[in-house]
């Protein structure tokens, strides 16, 4: 049986975005160990009035991590209590892809984000204009 070997959060330019400021859709996946990837979230992503003159590459990578969890808790829910229920949630969207596990093992497997060529080419020209 496969396992989650990591997990990858894979940002884009939100499409349909102003072309100045800074939107970014997430895909949120885990990769298995055969090398085949499940998508677990699809619904991730943030629009800013940020222009991406002011955006760097890590603040897109470091924000593409938070977008996709865990959530901060909300009503009477702790921090540990919302950490917990993501990772349950996690643990639920990988078991209906058949792939068992722990929510206490997720956690600690790799996480990394990819940034598309869109966000590269953006990043780019934003440097270019400046010199």
């Amino acid at each position: 049986m496969a396992a989650v070997s990591r997990f990858v959060s894979t940002a884009d330019v939100h499409e349909g975005a102003q072309p100045e400021r800074v939107s970014v859709s997430v895909l949120f996946e885990a990769e298995l160990d055969n090398g085949e990837s499940v998508v677990v979230l699809d619904d991730r992503g943030w629009n800013s009035s940020q222009p991406w003159a002011d955006a760097s590459q890590e603040q897109i990578e470091s924000t593409a991590r938070d977008v996709v969890g865990p959530d901060e808790p909300y009503g009477d829910q702790t921090a540990t209590g919302a950490v917990t229920a993501y990772w349950n949630y996690i643990q639920n969207i990988l078991a209906q892809h058949g792939l068992e596990t722990s929510p206490a093992e997720l956690p600690a497997i790799p996480h990394d984000v990819v940034l598309r060529q869109s966000i590269i080419e953006r990043l780019v020209s934003k440097h270019s204009a400046s010199e």
